[in-house]
């Protein structure tokens, strides 16, 4: 049994400690997405399914609220010396995925039967909206630009950290965010408001060990726990109460995955697996569509119970994790091809 130690004690430790916290928290969050997306399509309910609401109520706020939480332990002020040479790093890590799956392997390699192929529309189409593909690696690209100036204007202007005067610093960019939804220039607006806030969440709580302090309480825990099991059944995909009830259920169980992945012990096994799971999470989430799509169709489940269900959904879904990997061991194997779909330049683990 891994053993874990209070966060609070030995500062010198507690980077390393939460980073194999978040590499868990990323784990669970990637594994939700997987199975998310095999219930929409391959069971007979789709997106009107009980399971699939619970998983949506919260999992793509919970990866926002990781983002942050990372970049804020990694991003650091000495990124100002070359920021071109950051914002290369980022475009490639992030974008080059984005527009390359979309635009190089799904048509060729992943659709149903021929389709005519326009590749100067489809990144058009992207770009005016991206929840046409892989839209986490769009909206994080602009939330780590986000986060870059927020971070220069505190190095700047606050630089004892204190709460209050972060909090300010991030108004401006709040306020061109509600100016964009009035205008209407950007369509999903909405959308990059709701995972901006979750993303600070995450950037506020790493930066602040208050907020740690807060998350990490019994009692926190008990509140935000329970007020999840309550609500979550009132949460439905296409619901007309999703403003309101979305947030708080993904504050709660952000909050309650939090303190699990804290002060439960794993095995050995679990702790290795789950956290694998999260170091590659992002191969995972670029991949993983292929392999829904290869099913969707192919594999229909019927309508059941939620117990059943989950068993099921599990285990295909460790399974497409698996493969995921497995892909991504080939893939690196070739420097170009790494580099194209998985932005990365490393070819050794």
């Amino acid at each position: 049994m891994s053993q874990k130690k209070n966060v609070t004690s030995q500062p010198q430790i507690i980077l390393k400690q939460r980073l194999l916290y978040i590499d868990q928290l990323k784990g669970i969050a990637i594994l939700l997405v997987v199975m998310g997306h095999f219930i929409q399509y391959n069971t007979v309910e789709g997106t009107d399914n009980a399971l699939f609401a619970v998983i949506y109520s919260f999992h793509m706020p919970l990866f926002m609220f990781i983002s942050g939480y990372v970049a804020q332990k990694t991003i650091q002020p000495v990124i100002f010396s070359n920021y071109f040479a950051f914002l290369k790093k980022k475009g490639i890590s992030l974008l080059l995925p984005f527009f390359a799956w979309p635009l190089l392997v799904n048509p060729f390699f992943f659709s149903p039967r021929p389709v005519a192929y326009h590749p100067l529309d489809l990144m058009i189409q992207l770009v005016k909206e991206p929840s046409g593909g892989l839209w986490f690696l769009w909206f994080l690209f602009f939330l780590t630009l986000s986060f870059s100036l927020f971070l220069y204007m505190s190095n700047k202007l606050n630089k004892t950290k204190n709460i209050f005067y972060d909090i300010i610093m991030c108004l401006p960019q709040v306020g061109l965010l509600l100016l964009l939804r009035r205008t209407s220039i950007i369509s999903y607006t909405d959308s990059f408001i709701l995972y901006f806030i979750f993303f600070y969440l995450g950037v506020f709580i790493s930066r602040f060990s208050i907020f740690t302090r807060f998350i990490l309480n019994t009692a926190v825990f008990s509140f935000a726990f329970i007020t999840f099991l309550v609500l979550d059944g009132w949460y439905s995909f296409t619901g007309p109460n999703n403003l309101l009830i979305k947030p708080i259920l993904s504050v709660t169980a952000i909050i309650s995955l939090y303190y699990i992945v804290n002060t439960i012990k794993w095995t050995a096994f679990t702790d290795k697996t789950i956290r694998h799971w999260g170091q590659n999470s992002l191969v995972i989430y670029t991949t993983q569509f292929s392999f829904i799509y290869l099913l969707s169709g192919n594999f229909i489940l019927p309508a059941l119970h939620f117990v059943p269900l989950f068993c099921i959904t599990l285990f295909f879904s460790v399974i497409v994790i698996i493969l995921c990997i497995l892909i991504f061991k080939i893939v690196k194997l070739c420097a170009p091809l790494n580099l194209l779909l998985y932005g990365s330049r490393k070819t050794t683990d």
